[in-house]
């Protein structure tokens, strides 16, 4: 079950109540692949004020949405304008767009991750043996998005494919790039000592490590 409340409601239970974070145990997912681990742990939540919050969390990355369990219900995290920084696991993330993004070591260019999940469904059976490629919205239209669970327990047609895109913040705009051209254009002036880099380094777009490697070096020139 899960319910969309504002994060400001919960905020002062979380400001009076202690939680002891080894008491804390992992909540097994019965539809895992909507998340970007598969459970929730504890995480930290550093609110602007300088607080800080311990909180069962997650990642939605369909919703792209920060969400939190309490009671055994899973909520999402709507009223972030006074998050400054969740940390889970060995992740840190920041609001970005419509929800958050992952955030790697802050410089020059600060490399950022949206991750997201994408709706895949394979072909509807045909007759004689057929398929019938059919629109998502209408293969999936009784699965409730949003507010609601987005996915139905035990459907086996629903796929989620894992994409993660490259966005490079800066003190003044925030830019996204997947390939080498992209990025070259949002940095031309290095474009010569990046493309050498890529080359010596064999750097891989589709590797995230590649990509941070890549940043790093950005980042001493």
């Amino acid at each position: 079950m899960k319910k969309e409340i504002s994060f400001a409601v919960v905020l002062i239970s979380f400001l009076l109540i202690t939680v002891d974070s080894s008491a804390q145990e992992k909540s097994t997912l019965l539809n895992p692949e909507q998340y970007l681990f598969p459970a929730f742990n504890t995480g930290k939540v550093g609110m602007k004020n300088g607080r800080e919050l311990k909180v069962n969390l997650n990642y939605n990355i369909v919703t792209e949405k920060m969400v939190f369990m309490q009671k055994g219900l899973i909520y999402d995290m709507t009223d972030f304008a006074n998050v400054d920084t969740v940390t889970l696991l060995d992740k840190k993330f920041i609001a970005a767009g419509k929800g958050f993004m992952e955030i790697t070591d802050k410089g020059k260019y600060t490399l950022l991750f949206q991750h997201i999940g994408k709706i895949e469904t394979p072909p509807r059976p045909a007759a004689y043996g057929g398929t019938s490629e059919v629109s998502n919205s209408t293969y999936i239209n009784n699965v409730k998005i949003g507010n609601e669970v987005y996915r139905l327990q035990n459907d086996p047609d629903l796929v989620i494919k894992r994409e993660v895109f490259y966005w490079i913040k800066t003190s003044d705009r925030l830019e996204n790039f997947l390939n080498e051209k992209q990025l070259v254009k949002i940095m031309p002036d290095l474009k010569d000592k990046i493309r050498l880099f890529i080359k010596q380094n064999k750097i891989k777009f589709d590797d995230p490590q590649n990509v941070i490697k890549l940043i790093n070096y950005c980042n001493t020139l």
